[in-house]
């Protein structure tokens, strides 16, 4: 018979083993629920690094692992709690889509009401469970479907919304309008319901046609972990919208954030030239340049902007708020001659520039690896590195690219920088 308080010490032990190595060894442990056990071994293992306060906090209970992976992390959490104006009433707060509760319990902090809505029963009571072990004492739970409960919904100070991307198959939606529930029909009523809609959507979705899509926006914020593009979060509301919303790119680093804005009309459009400022272009030397040619006499540092800045298309914007200049309209790269440690992204320092021609190609294969990037070029990664016969790896970048003034196609070998 399976004892609870085994399995309990039995995870208590093993929280840091490999769990392959103990589903081996299930035959040793006849007392332990094992597939119960592996599954909070292998949650807490998760939790330790996304969720490390529900890793802190003893007695937490897991979901299955696809519920785990899908929340979201405590950090990208953490900064939707800090979208909505200070002013803002902080009474009511409803989660229409619940899942593991992630969002729900750090935003729940500053509410006094929280109405928890989630369609999977164990889910839901995963939540009655955890909830008030992360000092969330004041909630609902409802084991429903948002579409159900929308129309008796008392009017709420939040209402937050993350839409499953996935269909039943487990295919990933990257429609709005495909998406459960669907936003797109239901955006007016819950609009009329609260006065601040947070919505999650995923950072797959192009942020022009969620701004023509969904109504009464207040701000856009594309959200990335350690430089990987997570999430994009709408903030909504009939209270004073702006004529122009404002998009945020965030990077949420270990040692705080990286921020770049602007309003949305100023935000370029994906094949945006005619948004371009010709005078935010930096020339390199006209001449090209070989292995032989250095670039030491006058320093060019390369920098690659992180990706929330790539998804929000504020390229303009960078070169204004750090002093760099675009390599070309097309590129999305940036120069300057000067080290600006404060870019919001990866920093490279040029060392040499090279053409297609054999010459170079010659001296780029004497290279035998290097780190590949293309941008705006004609050639892939996998064919360039074919052409020049080199493997992936090692401390040299470099990056192809095509740059002003002339649409010319050349190689830069760089070092980091940062």
């Amino acid at each position: 018979m399976v004892n609870e308080f085994m399995s309990t010490d039995f995870i208590r032990q093993h929280l840091s083993d490999d769990t392959r190595t103990l589903a081996l060894q299930a035959s040793r442990y006849p007392d332990v629920d094992m597939p119960y056990a592996l599954s909070q071994i292998q949650g807490w293992q998760a939790a330790r690094h996304k969720l490390p306060t529900w890793a802190a906090t003893e007695g937490i209970i897991y979901p299955q692992r696809l519920s785990m992976e899908q929340c979201s992390s405590e950090p990208t959490a953490r900064y939707k709690a800090t979208i909505l104006p200070a002013d803002a009433p902080r009474d009511t707060i409803t989660d229409l889509t619940g899942g593991y509760g992630v969002d729900a319990a750090i935003l729940a902090r500053d509410y006094h009401n929280l109405t928890f809505v989630e369609t999977n029963p164990q889910l839901c009571q995963l939540a009655s469970h955890n909830l008030p072990l992360l000092g969330i004492n004041h909630a609902q739970i409802i084991n429903d479907d948002a579409t159900h409960i929308i129309t008796s919904l008392p009017h709420q100070d939040l209402i937050y919304l993350d839409p499953a991307r996935r269909d039943d198959y487990g295919r990933k939606m990257v429609e709005i309008s495909h998406c459960t529930p669907d936003l797109t029909i239901l955006q007016d009523s819950l609009l009329e319901r609260c006065h601040h809609l947070l919505v999650k959507l995923s950072p797959m979705l192009d942020i022009h046609h969620i701004l023509h899509t969904l109504h009464h926006i207040h701000s856009l914020h594309v959200v990335s972990l350690l430089g990987e593009c997570k999430e994009i979060i709408v903030h909504m509301s009939l209270n004073n919208p702006p004529q122009s919303p404002l998009i945020y790119a965030v990077n949420i680093k270990q040692t705080g954030l990286e921020i770049v804005k602007s309003t949305y009309p100023h935000a370029q459009e994906p094949t945006g030239d005619s948004h371009h400022d010709p005078t935010s272009v930096l020339y390199l030397p006209q001449s090209p340049y070989n292995s032989s040619n250095s670039l030491n006499s006058f320093d060019y540092y390369l920098y690659e902007p992180n990706a929330s800045i790539m998804k929000a298309q504020l390229f303009d914007q960078v070169s204004e708020q750090f002093h760099v200049h675009q390599l070309h309209p097309n590129t999305h790269l940036f120069l300057s001659r000067h080290f600006v440690d404060t870019f919001p992204g990866r920093i490279f320092r040029i060392n040499h520039i090279y053409t297609l021609g054999k010459q170079d190609t010659a001296q780029l294969r004497a290279l035998h690896k290097a780190n590949i990037a293309v941008r705006n070029f004609p050639m892939t990664v996998a064919q360039l590195r074919t052409r020049l016969h080199l493997a992936d790896g090692g401390d040299t970048y470099l990056f192809a690219v095509t740059a002003a003034p002339d649409d010319r196609r050349l190689i830069l070998q760089c070092e980091k920088a940062n």
